[in-house]
């Protein structure tokens, strides 16, 4: 039977980092011999084990994609922070919700030659645009653009969201789950910032008219003119956001929604 805990203080009490992957097998094996309980959680680039009230967050993965887990921890403390004052400060109003992707409904122009065009972190800079992070937090985010993009990405993604942790014996699972209760309000923060997103996406496709082809979260393609590239960045630009230019294959629709991907990074 699962429990469910409105506050995460009364699950864990103290965190500990390690970039030691082989930590989680020392952990199992500590709980298979001395028959305790321990929880676990897997994310994208980490795996958190609590065991007696300390949570071990352990980086995972390939070594070249791992992200900095003590450098995060802190980004995340700061926009969580952050997003709770906005959230207090500020009735939450939300904008359309428009889809995550979208793609033109008639035959995707295969004879004329594409672009891409995409938003430069666009989440990250839309929450600095909205006031939900501060400047300090966002020139932190910022000191390391390539090692820092997914901990930016995932320390919006995480605002509010229910976490669930499998209790084991040893490397069997008992059946039960501790869930940590999300916050809706900061729930609320991340869809302010995502359906911004999407909106400003949708209104490039109405004005792209039929030289739309698809969206895909903060990137769209469309015709390659001088003028609809002008067009797309200038509304980019008058938006407060940044962006650069690709070129893109022409591909039937299908092929394209295949390749979309989830931005969302779990952590």
């Amino acid at each position: 039977m699962d429990k469910v805990i409105k506050s995460k203080d009364r699950f864990i009490t103290t965190e500990f980092y390690s970039t030691e992957p082989q930590r989680i097998q020392r952990l199992i094996e500590t709980s298979q011999r001395y028959n305790l309980p321990i929880y676990m959680r897997e994310g994208t680039y980490t795996t958190e084990v609590v065991m007696d009230g300390v949570c071990y967050k352990i980086q995972t993965g390939k070594r070249e994609k791992r992200a900095n887990v003590r450098d995060g921890v802190f980004l995340f403390g700061m926009v969580k922070g952050e997003a709770l004052k906005f959230a207090a400060a500020n009735k939450m109003i939300l904008p359309t919700e428009y889809p995550v992707n979208d793609f033109t409904t008639k035959k995707a122009p295969l004879n004329k030659k594409w672009i891409a065009t995409d938003i430069n972190s666009a989440y990250w800079n839309i929450a600095y645009n909205l006031g939900v992070i501060s400047e300090r937090t966002y020139d932190h985010g910022n000191r390391y653009p390539k090692s820092y993009k997914t901990l930016r990405l995932a320390a919006l993604s995480v605002l509010g969201q229910q976490r669930s942790y499998r209790e084991m014996i040893g490397d069997e699972a008992t059946g039960r789950n501790i869930i940590i209760a999300g916050n809706q309000k900061l729930i609320d923060v991340y869809k302010l910032i995502r359906f911004t997103c999407y909106e400003i996406m949708h209104e490039l496709k109405l004005k792209l008219g039929k030289d739309f082809v698809c969206y895909r979260t903060d990137e769209i393609v469309y015709v390659s003119t001088e003028k609809n590239i002008e067009l797309v960045e200038a509304y980019i630009n008058e938006k407060g956001l940044y962006c650069k230019h690709k070129e893109q294959e022409n591909k039937p629709t299908k092929e394209l929604k295949a390749e979309v991907l989830d931005v969302d990074v779990q952590f």
